[in-house]
């Protein structure tokens, strides 16, 4: 199984302009750490194996998983832009069933695994906008409302909203923004719509 790292991007060779003649010019050319050029080595490659290209962290940025009619219904190699990337590829049976491209799959050199590292940090930062975001509205509206009453104009209504919304934001304020569990987004923020 290949594994060519760190692709950068280089000027065609002398060699380059003689083999493609005047599309040279139309086409990147990239070097590996060790020095292969990316289209020689992609013959390197099987037909049948999955191909997959990571970054500098080991995650997976792009992948060729199924045939592509316009390569021979082969799992090309081709298809990929390598420019500071890493290539590699890996056999059907290893690759996991529930891959998806989402930025949170690992390529150690062997295995591909889901970093619960990567999980946890974007469940953290969804979470923490959409407390952000109920707790700014839910503030909004416990202070329209509190001018109101603090005019001594507000009606019943009013005064219960009020009341309704202060314990929404003391109820989001103990939200732990790490939990996978988002019940906490049922939390109600808009007592204000009963008045």
């Amino acid at each position: 199984m290949q594994n060519i790292k760190n692709f950068k991007a280089v000027l065609p060779s002398v060699a380059d302009a003689k083999k493609f003649g005047e599309r040279v010019n139309s086409i990147q050319f990239f070097l590996s750490e060790d020095g292969l050029d990316w289209h020689e080595c992609q013959a390197l490659f099987a037909d049948d194996t999955v191909k997959i290209m990571y970054d500098q962290n080991g995650v997976i940025v792009s992948v060729v998983d199924k045939p592509v009619p316009s390569r021979g219904n082969t799992l090309a190699v081709s298809m990929f832009n390598p420019a500071n990337r890493s290539v590699a590829e890996i056999s059907v049976a290893d690759y996991p069933e529930n891959f998806t491209l989402d930025g949170s799959w690992i390529f150690d050199g062997a295995t591909i695994t889901q970093s619960a590292e990567i999980i946890q940090a974007r469940m953290l930062e969804a979470n923490t906008a959409a407390y952000k975001s109920r707790l700014r509205d839910a503030v909004a509206e416990f202070q329209s409302l509190q001018l109101v009453i603090d005019t001594g104009k507000a009606s019943k209504d009013d005064k219960e909203a009020c009341a309704a919304i202060r314990d929404d934001i003391i109820q989001l304020r103990k939200v732990d923004l790490t939990s996978s569990d988002t019940s906490w987004m049922e939390v109600p923020t808009c007592g204000a719509a009963k008045h």
